[in-house]
This record gives C-alpha cells, sequence and structure tokens, in this order.
C-alpha cells in the first residue's frame, strides 16, 4: 500500500508506521500541495518496476465496489483507466461521466446545468493501467488536478477509458452529514 500524504504527514506516518491488519505501507510525501493529480504521479514513482496495474482509491470517500468485476471489465477491454461509477443526479457537485452503450467514457461533463447529463459520476476507486501515465509530463512537483487535467489529457489521447456502475453504498467526507455516516460505518466494519 503507498499512502500519499502531504499536510500534517507525521501524524499519519506515526499512527499507522509501517504496516496496516499485516500489509506494509509506503509513504508518497508531498513536501508542497501537488493536487490530486501531482500526488499519484508522485506515488507511482514508488510502484515496483514490473507491476502492469494499480487499485487508486480516493482518502475522502468510501465507495462497495466490485473490484473483481472492476478488474474483469478493464481487462475484457483493455482499459487504461477503469473508474467505478454510481447514479447520482447532483450536476453542481459532482462532474457527470458520460458513457456509450459499451461502458467507454466519452466525456466528463463538469458543473454545467445547460447540458443534460447521464447522472453518472466517479466513485473514486479506479483500476489503472501503470503505462497510462508513461506519456504524462513527470517529475515537475507541481499542482496537478486528476480530475480536471490528467483524465481529460488521457481521453483526448485516446486511451481507453471504461465505467462500471456500481450500486454499492457510497460515502463523501467532505459533506458534514456522511463524515458522521462514516464514522458509523467504520466502527462498524472495524468490529466484523
Amino acid at each position: 500500500m503507498i499512502l500519499s500524504v502531504g499536510y500534517r504527514a507525521d501524524q499519519i506516518i506515526s499512527h499507522f508506521g509501517n504496516s496496516y491488519r499485516n500489509i506494509s505501507i509506503e509513504y508518497s510525501v508531498e513536501s508542497d500541495p501537488l493536487g490530486t493529480g501531482g500526488g499519484l504521479l508522485l506515488a507511482t514513482e514508488k510502484l515496483p518496476p514490473g507491476q502492469s496495474h494499480f487499485l487508486l482509491l480516493n482518502g475522502d470517500t468510501y465507495f462497495e465496489v466490485n473490484l473483481g468485476a472492476l478488474i474483469q471489465l478493464s481487462e475484457s477491454n483493455l482499459a487504461d483507466w477503469s473508474f467505478s461509477l454510481f447514479e447520482n443526479d447532483d450536476e453542481q457537485r459532482y462532474t457527470s461521466i458520460e458513457l456509450d452503450s459499451a461502458n467507454h467514457i466519452i466525456s466528463f461533463v463538469r458543473n454545467n446545468k445547460d447540458v443534460q447529463s447521464s447522472g453518472y459520476v466517479n466513485g473514486g476507486v479506479y483500476w489503472v493501467s501503470k503505462a497510462a501515465l508513461n506519456s504524462f509530463e513527470k517529475g515537475s512537483n507541481k499542482f496537478i488536478s486528476l480530475e480536471k487535467e490528467i483524465f481529460p489529457w488521457a481521453l483526448k489521447n485516446n486511451q481507453t477509458m471504461i465505467g462500471l456502475v456500481a450500486t454499492g453504498r457510497f460515502i463523501d467526507i467532505g459533506i458534514p452529514e456522511d463524515y458522521f455516516r462514516a464514522q458509523d460505518l467504520l466502527k462498524f466494519l472495524s468490529e466484523k
């Protein structure tokens, strides 16, 4: 497991140490904020050389997704990026993702009330080909947005992006109500 950390990284590192539940942890530490994309690019430098794919998780959401189905969809489509999606009609908060009939992502529609959206949004669980990031400018240590820069770049460069619509529970801790729901859920899951 590689944790991308920045703000208060020392507290996170001292809390978890080098392992969690018998899983070893490495840390990718941002000395300056790099954004979601810059942090990802920095963290991928710690991936083992022979690793072809990796699971990417947003740190501020919880989404119950069948990872086997996500990986299978990715493999059957030779996808560079496989997104977990859920249905939601809050176009002001989330970027809508448009799919074709074969579940290939064809566009990202951000906060535009004048455009009819599909109602699918990104759940923050991805299966990613390591090679998908090979052509993106790395090592610059600048602020880069995964959502606003890397995803549109990948789509423009004809990378295969596929979406799996999942029906599992989604919690976004950026919303106060969901933050409190997450406390109860995590407590419940840790007691299992």
